[in-house]
């Protein structure tokens, strides 16, 4: 297989990969795993407040890929469902700093804990060492793809 190829099926499998995993089943099967009634973006915002803490609506959309009024949408729909708190930015009063709370954190760690389990019932026949090469050759793959997009 030439290395064109090689990187066309890569990019079918991700995009194959991405479907399924954003599908509007897969979403609910999570939910209803983990007993949280959260959108896809809303996951995905959900994990952005997580793992990079307090931030602006501008940067949260942008992280989450996402264009600013779908993410403020989103957000409006997170903090009714109080899972995250705004409050104005302590250098700049016209800003509005978004964070998680308790209640969000734990949505968000119950989500991710229902993803794994799906992530496991796909993978179910696969050893642990091909699960660790795989696990160690996607996070290279995801640095490679981010160190790409900021250039």
């Amino acid at each position: 297989m030439s290395r064109n190829d090689s990187l066309e099926q890569i990019e079918r499998s991700i995009g194959r990969i991405g479907v399924v995993g954003s599908s509007v089943r897969a979403v609910r099967w999570r939910a209803i795993r983990a007993g949280i009634e959260v959108s896809a973006p809303g996951m995905g915002i959900l994990g952005v407040l997580e793992r990079d803490g307090p931030q602006r609506v501008s940067l949260i959309a942008r992280r989450a890929g996402m264009v600013g009024p779908q993410a403020s949408r989103e957000l409006r729909s997170l903090e009714a469902a109080g899972y995250v708190e705004r409050t104005t930015d302590g250098t700049d009063r016209r800003a509005v700093v978004v964070s998680i709370n308790a209640k969000g954190t734990d949505a968000y760690l119950r989500l991710r804990d229902a993803s794994v389990a799906a992530a496991d019932r796909a993978l179910a026949g696969w050893s642990s060492d091909e699960l660790a090469k795989l696990a160690k050759l996607l996070s290279r793959m995801a640095d490679d793809f981010t160190a790409v997009a900021h250039e």
